[in-house]
């Protein structure tokens, strides 16, 4: 429910075709998540951690967990419902793209602003703090980014 419903007159579509709603309404999703200051990724956990603790200056007392295995991961899916699955989820597949690339053009922004990965700062800065100060010469929280405009 990302898409502004206002601009296909919300429940009421009599007499708009189905491409022009879908197409209005994957556009809006797109332009809202572009405007959300932060979200993250469910398959990501370790960059959408590093991604909310230097825009919001907040350290998470326990680090994610990316979990590979789910309930669903033992659901066994013949390659018809996939493809119907696929099929009728069209637009939500292409809005996790978009969202995927986006999310992924904040990280590398904010790497390139912190001078340091993901991956360096979970393996040599988060948790020991005097290493992140020598790290960078500087506190993190004076480099903060503002990524709502990618």
């Amino acid at each position: 429910m990302l898409a502004n419903l206002t601009q296909v007159n919300c429940y009421n579509r009599t007499g708009l075709n189905e491409s022009f709603i879908d197409t209005t309404l994957l556009e809006s999703a797109k332009t809202n998540l572009r405007n959300f200051v932060f979200f993250g990724m469910p398959d990501e956990q370790m960059k959408t951690q590093f991604l909310f603790e230097h825009l919001f200056g907040i350290n998470f007392v326990e680090n994610f967990e990316q979990r590979e295995k789910t309930h669903i991961s033992n659901i066994n899916i013949s390659k018809d419902m996939i493809r119907k699955i696929v099929q009728s989820n069209a637009l939500d597949f292409e809005l996790y793209q978009f969202a995927k690339e986006l999310f992924d053009k904040r990280v590398a922004l904010m790497e390139e602003k912190m001078s340091y990965s993901v991956d360096t700062y979970f393996e040599h800065i988060r948790d020991n703090v005097s290493k992140k100060e020598d790290y960078t010469g500087v506190e993190d929280d004076n480099k903060t980014v503002d990524t709502s405009s990618i």
